[in-house]
Parts: structure tokens; C-alpha cells; sequence
């Protein structure tokens, strides 16, 4: 049976490695997002992930040695980031990469043409109403005006 330190060096060792995927998703994803408003909220948002993955962090260590810290176990989490950036941030991307090729960029095109096409009969909608009320509009024009006019 394992005792509890190697079991919380292991832990931490694979939260190291979760910690760096998901710090480096954020900062891909955020990097492709086009919107400026949203790109100035970029440290607001690096912030917020990093205390999300400290409390979750600290939250295993409680269920792991119900709260006891020592100083193996930031060592352990760094050697898990640096290990991700080593062996596994390659990896990641190009899987990263494959979701959102086969996924994401599919329904987002999907979407896209659909949308066109509801733009296209909307404004075929509004073409066929304006050339069938136009004679309409001329007729009341015609008999309007000459009602004002000579009033």
C-alpha cells in the first residue's frame, strides 16, 4: 500500500499537468478571439482561472491529507507544469486543434450558411413585397398628391 505522501505527490503531480493544459487552453483560446472588448479582459480572465485552479488545487489536498501542506507538494505541482510544457503541451494542441477542425469549425459554418440562407429569403421576401406594392404606392401617389396639391 502506498502512504499518503507518495499518494499526494502523484496527485499533485497530475494536477500540475491538468493545471498547465487548462492555463494553456485559456491562453490559446482567448488568443483567438477576434472581439477587442473581450481581449482587454484578458488579465481579468487569467486571474479568475488561476484562482479557480488554486482553490481546486488546495480542495484536493483536503481530500487527500485532510488539509496538511508541505512543501513537496508545490514542488510536485511545478514538476507537473513543467512536465505538461515538456511532454504533453504538443500533444494537447494538435488534439486541441482536431476538436476544433472537425467539431466546432463545422457547426460554426454550418451555422454561418444557414443564417445566410435565412438573410437571402428574408430580402427575397422584402423584394417580392416592394415590387408588388410599388404599383400600389404609385396609384395612391398619383391620386394622393393631386388631392393635397390642390387643396
Amino acid at each position: 500500500m502506498m502512504s499518503a505522501q507518495l499518494v499526494s505527490i502523484i496527485v499533485m503531480f497530475v494536477s500540475g499537468i491538468a493545471v498547465g493544459a487548462v492555463i494553456d487552453g485559456t491562453r490559446t483560446i482567448v488568443g483567438q478571439v477576434p472581439h477587442i472588448i473581450f481581449r482587454k479582459m484578458v488579465v481579468l480572465i487569467e486571474w479568475c482561472v488561476w484562482l479557480f485552479l488554486a482553490i481546486s488545487t488546495f480542495y484536493l489536498l483536503f481530500l487527500i491529507k485532510g488539509g496538511h501542506w508541505r512543501f513537496v507538494d508545490p514542488l510536485a505541482q511545478i514538476a507537473g507544469i513543467i512536465s505538461y510544457e515538456l511532454f504533453f503541451q504538443n500533444i494537447t494542441r494538435f488534439m486541441g486543434r482536431l476538436i476544433v477542425n472537425i467539431l466546432i469549425k463545422p457547426i460554426y459554418y454550418i451555422g454561418h450558411m444557414f443564417v445566410a440562407l435565412i438573410r437571402k429569403i428574408i430580402k427575397f421576401i422584402v423584394k417580392l413585397l416592394i415590387l408588388l406594392t410599388n404599383p400600389i404606392f404609385k396609384v395612391f401617389e398619383k391620386y394622393l398628391l393631386k388631392n393635397f396639391k390642390s387643396k
